[in-house]
């Protein structure tokens, strides 16, 4: 497969008297997913591993090998696309001599000489992907995944995206760093990688020839952290999640869905409520930025360091569209 589109990228390269997009514009591992044609693929990168890079790099490699190829690229915020993917890829294209026969830098399009098209949206304006993806497309693109809520993301997937790829057989690549949290479309897709026909692609920073190993030690001293190469796991979650790329869950930023009977209080209320062993967590909703548009709400949570079921209580709670400091006076006089 690959031969044949290499193939077709050679002869529109000559014809347009561009130069050759090959491994040397890329690295080993960034390259073997450029030259990739699965219709379905899971891209997980470390931070600065040449994620965004690779996608622009594939992209320009499929529009220049199939005429009237079309791309559409989705990024979390329009801005983010148009700084990270359509200013970058516009820069490639000139780089390799690749003409470009009209772009809008309003609306984020390029069309080449062969017909191909590649545009960028932001999901920061749902209404404007709804109606690109009314059209057909051959290859569509989702970065940042982990940005993305898994309501959004999973309603892109499954209702919108898909049946735009049918009538041109076209691909999808959900592309982004580790997740953030232990659920949804994006954790799925990279974690049980046996249950769903995604194509898992990785590489970290540190396949990366670009980036210097010294440069990263030294960077991340900067924030007290030391890093265990040889054991990736003897790391902090940090470490591991942007320098190793590894879906790992920091447990200090998760957060619990509520279950009727699992998570209420008994009738007997919490237990030793005077114990030395309580901790507590507070949690605050700021309402919408418009009055009455929205209420504010808190709620502290708390926990016992030696319950062996690890429970949560709520112990306070407050909703309401008026002054909150009546609600911190409570909880600190209680």
């Amino acid at each position: 497969m690959y031969g044949s589109f290499l193939a077709k990228a050679q002869r529109s390269r000559v014809l347009h008297h561009a130069k050759e997009i090959t491994l040397a514009d890329s690295f080993p591992k960034q390259w073997s997913f450029v030259i990739d044609e699965s219709r379905a693929i899971a891209l997980m990168c470390s931070r600065r591993a040449g994620k965004t890079d690779g996608l622009k790099i594939r992209t320009a490699f499929r529009a220049i090998a199939n005429s009237s190829h079309r791309t559409l690229y989705i990024h979390h915020t329009r801005m983010l696309g148009k700084q990270q993917f359509f200013e970058p890829y516009r820069e490639f294209l000139k780089s390799k001599g690749i003409e470009e026969e009209s772009h809008d830098k309003t609306e984020l399009w390029v069309k080449l000489k062969n017909g191909s098209l590649t545009q960028v949206v932001g999901c920061d304006d749902i209404k404007d992907v709804g109606r690109k993806l009314g059209y057909r497309w051959d290859d569509i693109i989702i970065d940042e995944c982990q940005e993305f809520s898994n309501e959004i993301l999973t309603s892109l997937v499954d209702k919108t995206i898909l049946p735009t790829l049918i009538d041109r057989a076209g691909s999808i690549t959900l592309s982004g760093t580790p997740p953030h949290q232990e659920a949804g479309l994006w954790w799925d897709t990279v974690t049980k990688e046996s249950e769903n026909p995604f194509k898992p692609i990785r590489w970290t920073l540190l396949d990366n020839p670009f980036i210097e190993r010294q440069k990263i030690i030294d960077t991340m001293k900067l924030r007290g952290f030391t890093i265990d190469f040889e054991n990736p796991t003897n790391n902090a979650v940090l470490i591991q999640r942007e320098i190793f790329g590894l879906a790992i869950v920091d447990p200090q930023t998760m957060m619990y869905c509520y279950r009727a009977g699992e998570n209420n209080w008994p009738v007997q209320g919490p237990p030793l409520i005077d114990s030395p062993q309580w901790r507590y967590a507070m949690g605050v909703d700021i309402g919408g930025a418009r009055v009455g548009n929205d209420k504010d709400a808190l709620v502290v949570l708390g926990w016992m360091i030696d319950d062996p079921l690890h429970q949560l209580w709520e112990r306070e709670s407050w909703e309401a569209r008026q002054d909150s400091e009546a609600f911190c006076a409570r909880v600190l006089d209680s």
